[in-house]
């Protein structure tokens, strides 16, 4: 479609009750052109609930979502500018990619013209002859999305698109979904993952028990998480736990701020700012004097789940929605 003008998306005082003790109220925010913005929020605080109403499945009680000038309540023209991928949908079972994406784009009254450079665009050349369902967790996903914007939305709505695939397969979409932003499609997603964030996002929205408790750009939410530290794993700790963790704690009395020694249960790790990288050697240097192996030593970024704790006081799972 790729029709509108610059500005794409608009959600103005949205609400809508959903229970006796829930409801989405006063959000706000709205998109331009080739922008994307992350929904992000805890299990069950409105996140889907919030997709649904921005693709005109469900009425709002309050406020309006407009697409492209369109009341998304007005499906039959609204729906032509948007594509949407649900969290979990199945494929059936005995349809090769080729028949599959020949059926769908015909009902979506796509040119046959358009097949090549659709499947040219996924990288799905290679799999035409291939069951849908054979197709690995990567691949599958790509085809939801192909399908989703074969009509060239100018709005791509996805609902945590990387959800259950493994680190290969989410690389693979991830890129994919970039591709297409900077084609110039708008793109709202739902993710529990601070990479995609980074990776894709211009906005973030979080959401707490359906309000909107922030909305800022991706780097301003990025710099709340806090800066990269290195991670050093210990390789036994658990040999004499009293010693290392004695020895962990005298070091980091010398050292204040510098490093800070943390444990899971039994098992001990430390964690060094980034402006204190220089005394890495040090560190090093010290255990192996006291007998301590260290196992690795990796840069880390604090996880989105801390912010979340941060902003709202509850957790969040970063695998699942």
């Amino acid at each position: 479609m790729m029709s509108c003008d610059n500005e794409v998306l608009k959600v103005s005082n949205l609400g809508l009750k959903l229970s006796s003790n829930f409801a989405l109220s006063m959000i706000s925010f709205s998109l331009n052109r080739g922008e994307a913005l992350a929904l992000v929020a805890a299990n069950g605080h409105g996140k889907s609930s919030l997709i649904r109403l921005i693709t005109g499945l469900t009425k709002p009680d309050t406020g309006s979502v407009t697409i492209c000038g369109l009341s998304a309540n007005n499906w039959s023209k609204a729906s032509q500018h948007i594509g949407y991928i649900q969290q979990y949908k199945s494929l059936p079972d005995e349809l090769m990619v080729k028949e599959y994406l020949t059926h769908q784009f015909t009902l979506r009254r796509v040119p046959k013209q358009q097949y090549t450079e659709l499947i040219k665009l996924a990288d799905l050349e290679m799999y035409q002859n291939t069951a849908v369902t054979k197709l690995s967790g990567g691949n599958q996903r790509k085809l939801h999305i192909l399908v989703a914007v074969a009509h060239k939305p100018d709005l791509l709505i996805l609902d945590e698109p990387t959800t259950g695939l493994d680190a290969t397969s989410r690389e693979v979409i991830l890129s994919f979904i970039s591709h297409l932003k900077r084609t110039g499609v708008s793109i709202v997603f739902s993710t529990h993952h601070s990479d995609e964030l980074e990776q894709l996002a211009d906005q973030v929205l979080v959401l707490d028990q359906g309000r909107q408790t922030l909305l800022s750009t991706v780097n301003e939410f990025i710099s709340t998480l806090g800066s990269p530290y290195l991670k050093l794993s210990l390789l036994n700790p658990n040999v004499d736990i009293g010693k290392t963790k004695h020895s962990l704690d005298e070091w980091q009395k010398q050292f204040g701020n510098s490093l800070e020694v943390k444990s899971v249960g039994p098992q001990f790790h430390i964690e060094i700012a980034e402006q204190q990288q220089d005394i890495l050697s040090s560190v090093v240097s010290y255990l192996s004097s006291v007998g301590i192996r260290l196992k690795s030593i990796h840069w880390c970024h604090p996880k989105l789940a801390e912010i979340m704790r941060h902003l709202s006081g509850k957790n969040i799972r970063e695998d699942h929605s």
